[in-house]
C-alpha cells in the first residue's frame, strides 16, 4: 500500500485481495466481518521534549483514531496535564476520556531496600559505553560534549529561548548539571533510563509510586520497561504485582473477552459490516 492511497492517508490497513488460488479466491475489502474495528488500536505518543507541529499531529492522529497512548514523562504533574491536554483533544473528535487509555513508560528496579535498588542502579547504568551516552547526551543538549573530560563539570548549555531542539530534554540536562554530576555520571543517567523515569525501591515503594500515578489520574497503566531480562522482569512480576493486587489495584486474574475488553474499552462500530448490512437490505 502506497503513501499516496487514501487508505494509506486514513490511517487504516486497507487493501483489496485479487491473487487467485485455492487459498485466497475472493476480491475485496480484506478487513471484512463483525469482528474487524475489535482490535485495540494503540499510538506511539511523542516525548513531551518535543514541542510544535509534530507532536500536535501526533496527538490529533492519536486522539481521533487510536485507543491506547504510549507516552513519556517524568513526574505524575506532567501526567495530570497531559491527560487534560488529550481530553481535550479527544472532546474535539466527539470521545469521552474513558475511551482512551494512557500508558506511560517507566523503568523499575526492584530491590530489597532503596540502597540496594540505587547500587544497582548505578551498576546497570556501568554496562553501557559512555561514548553512546555521551553522545545521546550531546543529541540532548545541542553541544557536542565528546571534546570535554568525561570525569568534569558540564560545559555552559544553549539558553532555553534560542535552542532548536527538545526544550524539555535541555532542562532536564541542567537540572542534572546542578546536582553536581560530573559528564559521564549525567550520560549514564541519560542513557539507562531515556526520558522516563526510574523507579528505584523496594516492592512497596514501587508499588506506592505506580499507584500515586494512576489514582491521581497521571496513568491508566503502564509501559514497563526493564533493564534486564529475564531478571528485572521476573522480579517485578513475583514481588510489586502481588502488592499492587492486595492494595486492589491490579486484577488477580482476567474475565474472558478480547484486549479491549480488559482494557474496559467499548467496541466502536465496524463501519465495513454497516455498509454490506445496508447493503444487503436494500437488496
Amino acid at each position: 500500500m502506497g503513501r499516496r492511497s487514501p487508505a494509506y492517508r486514513q490511517g487504516i490497513g486497507l487493501f483489496r485481495r485479487s491473487r487467485q488460488g485455492p487459498c485466497d479466491q475472493p476480491q475485496g475489502p480484506a478487513l471484512q466481518g463483525a469482528r474487524t474495528a475489535q482490535c485495540l488500536a494503540p499510538a506511539a505518543g511523542p516525548s513531551a521534549d518535543r514541542p510544535g507541529r509534530l507532536v500536535r499531529r501526533r496527538k490529533n492522529f492519536a486522539t481521533a483514531h487510536a485507543d491506547a497512548h504510549f507516552a513519556i514523562y517524568s513526574t505524575k504533574e506532567d501526567g495530570i496535564k497531559y491527560r487534560q491536554d488529550i481530553n481535550e483533544r479527544l472532546a474535539r473528535y466527539g470521545r469521552k476520556p474513558e475511551s482512551f487509555k494512557i500508558l506511560p513508560g517507566i523503568l523499575p528496579i526492584v530491590a530489597a531496600s532503596e540502597a540496594e535498588g540505587r547500587e544497582r542502579q548505578e551498576y546497570l547504568q556501568s554496562l553501557l559505553p559512555d561514548r553512546v551516552g555521551i553522545d545521546l547526551l550531546s543529541s540532548w543538549s545541542g553541544v557536542d560534549l565528546s571534546v570535554y573530560p568525561p570525569d568534569g563539570p558540564l560545559p555552559p548549555l544553549p539558553d532555553e529561548s534560542t535552542f532548536n531542539g527538545g526544550r524539555t530534554s535541555l532542562n532536564r540536562v541542567k537540572e542534572w548539571s546542578k546536582q553536581n554530576l560530573t559528564l559521564r555520571e549525567i550520560a549514564r543517567k541519560l542513557a539507562n533510563s531515556g526520558s522516563v523515569p526510574t523507579v528505584v525501591g523496594t516492592p512497596n515503594q514501587i508499588a506506592d509510586q505506580l499507584q500515586d500515578w494512576f489514582e491521581a489520574g497521571a496513568a491508566d497503566g503502564f509501559n514497563l520497561m526493564f533493564p534486564l531480562l529475564p531478571e528485572d522482569w521476573v522480579n517485578f512480576a513475583e514481588q510489586v504485582v502481588p502488592e499492587l493486587q492486595r492494595r486492589g489495584v491490579f486484577p488477580t486474574e482476567y474475565a474472558p473477552g478480547t484486549l479491549r475488553d480488559r482494557f474496559g474499552l467499548a467496541r466502536p462500530a465496524n463501519r465495513f459490516a454497516e455498509q454490506r448490512d445496508n447493503v444487503r437490505a436494500v437488496s
